[in-house]
């Protein structure tokens, strides 16, 4: 009884890495995307693929460490965050490579 009033109180505690990990990808896409605009309108060059690689290690790296805290919030154990890991991981790793393709548009200033 307790342990099943326990597993109630943190199931939704449980949500907190996922939503970390989510918030985190979705601002690196955001500026990803924003910052691909803007170089265009600088008429800057630089290779997006590079500029994802720059940030690809810190945000899979921040995945792994939540899906850790994950499951061992869900399940006591580390190890139980593995598979949380190697889901918010896989996310994380589909949204930085769909990012690439995303644009967001920026008015450029009028020219005279």
């Amino acid at each position: 009884e307790m342990e099943r009033q326990k597993q109630a109180t943190l199931k939704p505690l449980m949500l907190i890495p996922y939503l970390t990990a989510i918030i985190l990808v979705m601002v690196v896409v955001i500026l990803i995307s924003f910052m691909k605009s803007l170089l265009r309108i600088a008429r800057i060059y630089i290779s997006i693929p590079e500029f994802v690689h720059l940030f690809l290690p810190p945000v899979v790296l921040i995945a792994v460490i939540s899906g850790l805290v994950a499951g061992k919030v869900s399940s006591g154990t580390i190890a139980a965050g593995f598979k949380h890991a190697v889901i918010m991981s896989v996310i994380t790793l589909i949204a930085i490579w769909l990012s690439g393709t995303i644009t967001i548009q920026i008015l450029a200033p009028p020219t005279a």
